[in-house]
């Protein structure tokens, strides 16, 4: 064929009616194949199934979300009751050895037992004095001098109750 001229006759094409093509009430009425409605059909399904989907992503993650923060929440009650037990085990077990001290000082300050170097440390660090021996008075300095010859240092330092000279 020559350039510029149709493939098909313009006669050959199908032609609408002249009296529908003027009625008034098919004027916005959109002809397609069959082809193009069963596509369009077909692609609003997949948009809808798509959206769909999506929807019940969003509501399985704000479930998993709720359940992570329930479990976050439940662990956080276990380890509080934990921590408070535990704080409650102990305060009983200061208070039971603040008593023993006590009945201890008692009884040293009564003459009734003579304290060790362990005991006095521990009275000590429950009284909140700390965990170091006084430096040693001039009495006990005397003692040491006095003693210098007659016992061995360890023997010196048990009678005087210093740990170290």
């Amino acid at each position: 064929m020559a350039p510029g001229r149709p493939r098909t006759l313009p006669s050959s094409l199908l032609r609408l009616a002249p009296e529908v093509a003027l009625e008034t009430d098919l004027a916005y009425v959109n002809l397609q194949s069959r082809q193009a409605i069963l596509r369009e059909h077909l692609n609003r399904k997949r948009q809808q199934r798509q959206e769909q989907v999506a929807e019940q992503h969003v509501r399985q993650r704000s479930k998993r979300k709720i359940e992570e923060l329930i479990m976050a929440y439940e662990k956080a009650q276990l380890d509080s009751e934990k921590t408070k037990k535990a704080l409650e085990r102990l305060e009983k077990k200061r208070a039971q050895q603040k008593c023993e001290l006590e009945q201890l000082r008692l009884a040293v300050e009564g003459g009734e037992h003579e304290a060790t170097a362990s005991e006095e440390s521990q009275l000590r660090r429950i009284a909140g004095y700390g965990k170091k021996k006084p430096r040693l008075s001039e009495a006990d300095h005397a003692v040491i001098e006095e003693l210098a010859g007659t016992m061995t240092l360890v023997e010196i330092a048990a009678r005087v109750g210093a740990a170290q000279m």
